[in-house]
């Protein structure tokens, strides 16, 4: 995609710390790549998905989709999952959710670091009762584990992804 045009507005230091680029320095390469991506639209493309599709994603650590091995509909090989789709959107909301299970990947990590840790029994002590207090109050009626979880806004907070 030739036509695209992007602007660096960081230098990584580091896999967590990143270096800003002066804001002023940032602003006045926005506005010249924007102005070469505007003169670049003539040679656009567009992707065009024909439907029914096969929808894939793949991992990298710590995320981890290995457990889906075998199951069916789904085919996992070389830490990436395919799955047929009807439709480009329900590929999109498949991959949306195969996003969030791979998450749990870093649950292993957590149980590495509990089963090694000086405090890890204690809280796998607590975590369990946690989880039968939810289970008990699922029971009485008393907690909807469906329910959808409290949205807090967080004050001050001004980057992508802050909710």
């Amino acid at each position: 995609m030739d036509w695209l045009e992007y602007v660096p507005v960081k230098k990584a230091l580091s896999w967590t710390d990143a270096e800003l680029y002066p804001l002023d320095q940032v602003h006045a390469a926005m506005q010249a790549k924007a102005q070469k991506a505007v003169e670049n639209l003539p040679k656009a493309k567009y992707v065009v998905f024909t439907e029914p599709l096969t929808a894939a994603l793949r991992t990298q650590f710590p995320a981890d989709l290995s457990f889906l091995e075998g199951v069916p509909g789904i085919n996992y090989k070389d830490r990436t999952v395919t799955f047929p789709a009807k439709t480009y959107r329900e590929a999109y909301d498949g991959i949306v959710k195969l996003i969030q299970v791979a998450g749990l990947g870093r649950l292993k990590l957590v149980q590495e670091y509990l089963a090694q840790s000086e405090q890890g029994p204690q809280i796998i002590k607590e975590v369990r009762a946690y989880m039968l207090k939810k289970y008990e109050d699922w029971l009485a009626g008393k907690w909807d584990p469906d329910a959808e979880p409290k949205k807090e806004e967080k004050a001050g907070l001004k980057y992508f992804g802050a909710r």
